[in-house]
């Protein structure tokens, strides 16, 4: 029996001097690591949007109403003169995703060079809430309503609005 200690303190030395561990059940393994980078969204403005020109009536305010596809009507209040009329159209680019879309909440100011001032408000986009970019690009058009004075000063204006767009 004393024989049989010494030899099981031997071997027990041996395999602890040796480096082996004691938990025979460990195991280890590598995990996996990944990430998708996806190309940022971006818009920019390749068509202004432009009302045309009108001619104020003397007394009565009216509107002019440019759509998402470049048609503008008149309220009886004013005449049409020519000009060129369009819808705002922008370039979205970025990942092939879905998009949410945001047009200003209230009235954008108009500026002229006569002194004058116009708002432009009742904003609406084709695509409306959402859209999608395909092969890395989506058109989007913006129309919206111009409010005219009555005997509106005579004038060029100008004025700008913000459309944000951002991945769904």
């Amino acid at each position: 029996m004393f024989k049989s200690k010494i030899v099981f303190g031997i071997a027990a030395a041996l395999i602890l001097g040796s480096g082996w561990s004691v938990s025979a059940l460990a195991a280890t393994v590598n995990g996996d690591a990944n990430a998708s980078i996806v190309a940022a969204i971006g818009i920019s403005q390749t068509t202004a949007m432009s009302f045309g020109n009108v001619i104020p009536h003397a007394t009565l305010t009216d509107t002019v109403t440019v759509s998402t596809a470049g048609v503008r009507t008149t309220g009886a209040n004013l005449t049409e003169a020519g000009g060129t009329v369009s819808q705002g159209v922008f370039a979205v680019t970025g990942s092939d995703k879905v998009f949410t879309i945001t047009l200003p909440a209230g009235a954008a100011t108009l500026n002229g060079s006569g002194g004058g001032t116009m708002t432009v408000d009742t904003w609406s986009s084709n695509p409306a809430a959402t859209g999608t970019i395909v092969a890395g690009t989506a058109t989007l058009n913006v129309g919206a309503v111009l409010n005219v004075g009555a005997a509106q000063t005579a004038g060029n204006y100008t004025g700008q609005y913000a459309v944000t767009v951002d991945y769904q």
